[in-house]
């Protein structure tokens, strides 16, 4: 019955004691801690958003550089070029993800997402993807 669902809700909202709320203005969600662990939301967009919140919580000086590469083609597709591109570029970090629905309007079937404290390196990284990659599954590229 009703009771159930709002139980239900309610456990969804159970927190450690001791957790703060470090709520940042314009943002959707909040950034959670209990002692030195950060709760982050689950949904990739919202983490996203709360990720440069947590860098500036943790004093970070140098921040993340992101950069995001659509393709209409499958991972296993992309999986040489992907790999030769992160041996290549070390001091950056090379994700590869199937999506989708989050860009249905763009068709990704495929994002890589690459990472690195220096734009230089993701732009090279970037680059050096660009190259290795079918230029007609690229659908977009973008911070």
């Amino acid at each position: 019955g009703v009771g159930d669902l709002r139980c239900s809700t309610q456990r969804m909202c159970l927190l450690p004691e001791g957790t703060e709320l470090l709520m940042e203005e314009g943002k959707e969600y909040p950034l959670l801690r209990c002692r030195n662990v950060y709760m982050l939301p689950g949904v990739p967009h919202f983490m996203r958003q709360q990720l440069s919140h947590l860098g500036r919580v943790l004093g970070c000086r140098q921040p993340f550089v992101t950069h995001r590469v659509g393709f209409s083609v499958d991972e296993t597709t992309l999986a040489d070029s992907i790999a030769r591109t992160a041996v290549e570029f070390t001091a950056t970090s090379v994700g590869c993800y199937p999506y989708y629905e989050e860009f249905p309007d763009r068709g990704a079937r495929t994002i890589v997402v690459i990472e690195g404290r220096s734009q230089d390196e993701v732009d090279g990284c970037c680059a050096a993807l660009l190259r290795r990659t079918p230029k007609t599954s690229v659908l977009f590229s973008e911070p």
